[in-house]
This record gives structure tokens, C-alpha cells and sequence, in this order.
């Protein structure tokens, strides 16, 4: 990977905390983004993580990072909140 590829690569990755972060719409756009860009904005469920959204375009990883990384940056995506297990009650009766 040439230098230049591999500090892009950096950079679009810098807006997420790692490739298991799922993502969700904030702020679906309404007009102005190409086909691709509208594909991949399609497959932000609050679901999928940064990781099989690069699996699921046919686009090259790269791209696909770019798009995402420009979505955070214009505010229309966010990673969400991890989800944490509530503690089964019967864990308290037990005590």
C-alpha cells in the first residue's frame, strides 16, 4: 500500500473509535448525494458495524471509508451507543 492510500486510510478511519462501531443515521440528507453515496447511507441500520458495511458494498474499502468519513464529518451519522445487557433480576434475589 503506497503512502498516500495508507494516510487517507488513516484519516477516515480517525472518526470512528474501530471497526466494530455500528453506525446510525442522525440526519438522513434529502437531495444531493450520488448513487453510490445513497447505497451506502442504505446500509446505516444502527446495526451493522463499520466493518460489514465495508463488506456489504461492492465498492473498494477505501471508498466506502471516504463516504462514511464524510457522512460523520457533515453530522448525518454517529456511532451508537454501546449496548449494555440489563443484570437479570433473579441475579438479585440470588444475593
Amino acid at each position: 500500500m503506497d503512502t498516500d492510500v495508507t494516510l487517507r486510510l488513516e484519516a477516515y478511519l480517525a472518526g470512528f473509535s474501530d471497526l466494530a462501531s455500528v453506525l446510525i443515521v442522525r440526519i438522513r440528507p434529502t437531495q444531493g448525494l450520488t448513487p453510490r453515496e445513497e447505497f451506502v447511507l442504505s446500509l446505516i441500520d444502527g446495526m451493522l458495524s463499520v466493518s460489514q458495511i465495508l463488506e456489504a458494498t461492492p465498492m473498494r474499502h477505501l471508498d466506502t471509508l471516504r463516504v462514511l468519513a464524510e457522512f460523520a464529518r457533515r453530522g448525518f451519522i454517529t456511532e451508537r451507543e454501546p449496548v449494555v445487557a440489563p443484570k437479570h433480576r433473579l441475579a438479585r434475589v440470588a444475593r
